[in-house]
């Protein structure tokens, strides 16, 4: 702005100001404090008029809701933030007396600061809302739909109890000695629930890092296989191949070492181990057993199969097959088929297929 702006703006505030005080009704401190709390009305009125019909009409138009659900919920508070506003600066142009005017400044300041409170806490919900439905639609756990009503509640909780502090130290409430005891209260609860929230953050852990979801057949450490029921908020549930239901906490599963069968895809490599007598020639073993492999329905053919040949034990010339299958379901039943045809390939091409055995040889002494 230039220098003859800024005088012709500050000349035009002037003449402003100075067309209300020569006025005679606005001379009067009574009807001006109605005039400024009437034109809070009206302005408030304005406010929400265009937040509902052209600020409204322009979110609609976006790709996503949250926008929508904001103007839709802040529209009352953002009226009643206005209205007390002008009734702050009216009782300050009626000038009362000042044992009276810091009550009524603070019940007002208060009703603000609770209005404010109340707007942050329902837009904190919608973001917390939004965001769980995006991420719900990536996933089949049960777990955000437990996990998005907790976030509300203790958004609620933490935007709720800062708003009463503001409105403490408002009427000259001392929180310091509050905050402690809160910190402490907080304290004693952690270690009275540290195992269940433990459990938790353990399930919010699975949740974000997709480590399995329901479906997916998982192995333990210990060897234990399952298939995934239900992740839970505190547990998961497991089915095992026997039909036995496991119930593991979220904080021990978070911490243990898994193997997924389903990630990164269903296709999984079958392995067999066998052994031939000594004297068989290496290459027609691997060249009878890659026949029986190939003619097995249903194995991939990228990667092609393999056999290899892997070691001299004891009492056997060891080899190894490998196949692929499109699906780890189908392993067990083509593995089975598998050893089946080896086993026949092997008998039919009279390769045999040695016992464990060990020569002990005595030494007799004269």
């Amino acid at each position: 702005m230039n220098m003859s702006a800024f005088f012709m703006q500050t000349n035009l505030n002037e003449t402003i100001l100075g067309a209300i005080y020569s006025n005679p009704y606005t001379q009067n401190k009574y009807i001006l404090a109605l005039l400024v709390f009437v034109a809070s009305l009206l302005i408030s009125k304005v406010i929400t008029i265009i937040l509902k019909r052209y600020v409204a009409y322009l979110t609609r138009k976006t790709k996503t809701k949250v926008d929508d659900r904001i103007i839709e919920v802040a529209e009352r508070p953002a009226y009643y933030i206005l209205i007390l506003h002008g009734l702050k600066i009216a009782i300050i142009i009626l000038n009362l007396r000042e044992a009276v005017i810091p009550i009524i400044m603070d019940i007002i300041t208060s009703f603000i600061l609770a209005f404010a409170t109340y707007l942050v806490a329902k837009v904190i919900v919608i973001l917390i809302e939004e965001w769980g439905a995006a991420w719900a639609k990536k996933t089949k756990s049960d777990l955000d739909d437990q996990l998005i009503p907790l976030f509300v509640r203790f958004s609620n909780v933490i935007v709720y109890l800062a708003g009463l502090m503001v409105i403490l130290s408002v009427w000259g409430v001392d929180i310091t000695g509050l905050l402690a005891g809160l910190g402490i209260a907080g304290l004693a609860l952690g270690f009275a629930v540290k195992d269940s929230l433990a459990n938790i953050f353990g399930g919010v852990s699975l949740l974000l890092d997709n480590n399995f979801k329901v479906g997916d057949k998982i192995r333990f450490q210990n060897g234990q296989v399952g298939v995934v029921l239900d992740v839970g908020l505190r547990s998961t549930r497991i089915k095992t191949y026997d039909n036995e239901l496991l119930i593991v906490p979220n904080g021990q599963l978070a911490n243990e070492w898994i193997m997924n069968f389903v990630q990164p895809d269903k296709t999984q490599r079958v392995s067999v181990d066998f052994g031939v007598m000594y004297g068989a020639k290496h290459g027609d073993v691997k060249k009878t057993v890659m026949a029986a492999i190939k003619s097995i329905k249903g194995i991939k053919k990228d990667p092609e199969p393999t056999v290899q040949f892997m070691d001299m034990g004891d009492f056997a010339l060891k080899f190894t097959a490998r196949f692929w299958v499109d699906d780890y379901e189908k392993a067990p039943d083509r593995r089975e088929e598998a050893v089946c045809k080896i086993y026949d390939a092997l008998n039919t091409a009279k390769i045999g297929i040695p016992f464990p055995t060990s020569t002990v040889y005595i030494k007799q002494e004269k």
